[in-house]
């Protein structure tokens, strides 16, 4: 059987696993990843690969999938450009988003009980599941805070103490042509604090 696309209609979805692959565009990638740290921002290095399996339970959708997606950045000590690799397994149960007729015995949930109900249930509405938003807030989640060279290499910065010296020494002993422009206005602070 031929896998599903991202993009799918429920009546393809039986009580048995179906597999499905993808990718997620680059450009959609980054609608929501830049901003997301200032200037240093992320950078979709190119599409997200999507694979999983999918299958229904009446309304109800399973989704378990992997992600494998590079995400460039800058890191917030060095300010060197850095890729962030990473793979990542997520299950999902997504169910009927408006309320519908319920057969007899059966309890319903529209979009706002299903929310309260439990954290991790997402909705979709009419026939067409459309996995690519979903997926995108999975790699967002993934995403450090306050990204550095550890989670590119694995190490600490290996500039971080030049930078710190270059910072902390004093103007005159240090050319500030030599500090990269971006710490600028860490340094003019620093004067005026002096």
């Amino acid at each position: 059987m031929t896998p599903l696309d991202l993009q799918f209609r429920l009546d393809d979805l039986q009580e048995d696993p179906r597999e499905f692959r993808g990718q997620i565009a680059t450009e959609a990638l980054d609608e929501v990843l830049k901003g997301m740290i200032g200037e240093l921002g992320f950078r979709a290095q190119g599409p997200a690969v999507v694979t999983g399996n999918v299958y229904r339970s009446r309304r109800d959708v399973f989704v378990e999938a992997e992600i494998t997606v590079a995400v460039g950045y800058d890191c917030v000590r060095c300010l060197d450009p850095l890729v962030f690799k990473f793979e990542s397994k997520v299950r999902h149960l997504l169910v009927p988003g408006k309320r519908e007729a319920a057969p007899t015995g059966e309890v319903a949930l529209d979009a706002e009980d299903a929310a309260d109900a439990d954290d991790d249930l997402d909705c979709y509405e009419g026939d067409t599941i459309d996995l690519v938003p979903i997926l995108r807030e999975d790699i967002l989640l993934e995403m450090p805070m306050n990204p550095t060279c550890v989670e590119s290499q694995g190490a600490a910065c290996a500039r971080f103490e030049q930078v710190l010296s270059a910072v902390s020494s004093t103007p005159e002993a240090e050319p500030e042509a030599a500090i990269d422009p971006r710490w600028a206005p860490l340094l003019e602070l620093k004067k005026k604090l002096s």
